[in-house]
């Protein structure tokens, strides 16, 4: 009787999988509804066996599950997820792939258990072996280690771990959703910038053809690293008018209003350039600085949030009104992370 129950619960489970596959493979990172779908990821992850209760996990909890697998990977220890065997327990890749759905919503909600959850998955790895998201979950891990630690060197140790995992899975679908992390939030710590800017744009093309999902994410820090790097002004604004004609494509019209065209403004303005009748400077020419905040902080999204600020920042000290620039930070001091805050989301205000 308990082998026959134990078949049943494992034919039940399997169909479960089978049947929640697409479900989670569709789920759209600038929805409203984060909440929700977070809700239904955790859900699925406790029918699974991985039941995690993210209103149990505090921050201190976090911050000694991270230094534990900091420790468990260091130095050659990394090699031993590298030459493991491959995942193949189907229950166990679902896990893998429904955290690592989560880790992308609790990101975008400035929340410390995206950090949390990559050292899960990094644990599971360990236990039944590596697949795709494992390469994905170190190279989270490692901007936990550089953003939060502040350990450059053992920050950069994981992310070639992870670009060694990368290749034996070779996927492009891999590619865009490690490289914005890898080259454009750890590598710049140990490389030139200009350097990791051709991996950048090879993921941000094929974000649109094989994760559009990506797309946004990919596209941000690209012009935000291309922009710190000094690139010629004039190229950057054709690179970001075709973003935007490959965004609208996909219908991520949130994503060009709250921080394309105001960028594009900006890069007007410092090159001298008068608007023109095109779609975006359609759009730059109406957008409000503060109407495009109170957006941004309606979806609740770091990444729009942040953008919008760092944008208007920017001008701000660049056209020397200081005093605007003041008032920015006094009144949005609570979207701008500090120094010592533990944030596993985007932190652009360097591009100032």
């Amino acid at each position: 009787m308990g082998r026959e129950r134990e078949g049943r619960r494992s034919c039940e489970i399997d169909r479960v999988v089978e049947n929640t596959r697409d479900t989670v493979s569709v789920f759209h990172v600038g929805r409203e509804s984060m909440n929700e779908d977070i809700e239904k990821l955790h859900s699925l992850l406790s029918y699974l066996g991985r039941s995690m209760d993210p209103k149990t996990i505090t921050s201190p909890m976090f911050d000694i599950e991270a230094r534990k697998v900091k420790e468990m990977l260091k130095g050659d220890n990394k090699l031993k997820i590298l030459y493991a065997c491959r995942m193949t327990d189907r229950k166990q890749l679902m896990k893998m792939k429904a955290m690592a759905i989560l880790t992308i919503y609790y990101s975008r909600q400035r929340s410390f258990m995206g950090g949390y959850l990559a050292c899960q998955m990094i644990r599971l790895s360990c236990e039944h072996g590596h697949c795709e998201d494992t390469a994905y979950a170190l190279s989270l891990f490692a901007f936990t280690v550089s953003n939060v630690q502040n350990d450059a060197v053992e920050a950069c140790a994981l992310v070639r771990s992870s670009l060694s995992l990368s290749k034996i899975y070779n996927t492009d679908d891999l590619i865009t959703r490690t490289y914005p992390i890898i080259f454009g939030l750890v590598l710049i710590l140990e490389e030139p910038l200009h350097s990791i800017l051709d991996p950048m744009l090879k993921a941000c093309r094929l974000s649109f053809v094989r994760n559009v999902e990506s797309a946004i994410w990919n596209t941000f820090i690209y012009v935000a690293r291309s922009f710190q790097c000094g690139k010629d002004l004039f190229l950057l604004m054709n690179e970001v008018n075709a973003f935007a004609q490959q965004h609208k494509l996909h219908d991520q019209m949130d994503f060009i209003e709250i921080h394309l065209a105001p960028f594009h403004k900006f890069l007007c303005s410092l090159t001298g350039t008068p608007l023109r009748s095109d779609f975006l400077s359609n759009l730059a020419s109406t957008c409000s600085y503060e109407t495009t905040i109170q957006r941004a902080k309606l979806k609740g999204d770091t990444l729009y949030k942040h953008g919008i600020l760092a944008t208007y920042l920017a001008e701000s000290f660049y056209h020397r009104n200081f005093y605007e620039a003041s008032q920015v930070i006094h009144n949005y001091s609570h979207c701008i992370p500090s120094a010592g805050q533990q944030n596993f989301g985007i932190a652009e205000f360097d591009s100032i």
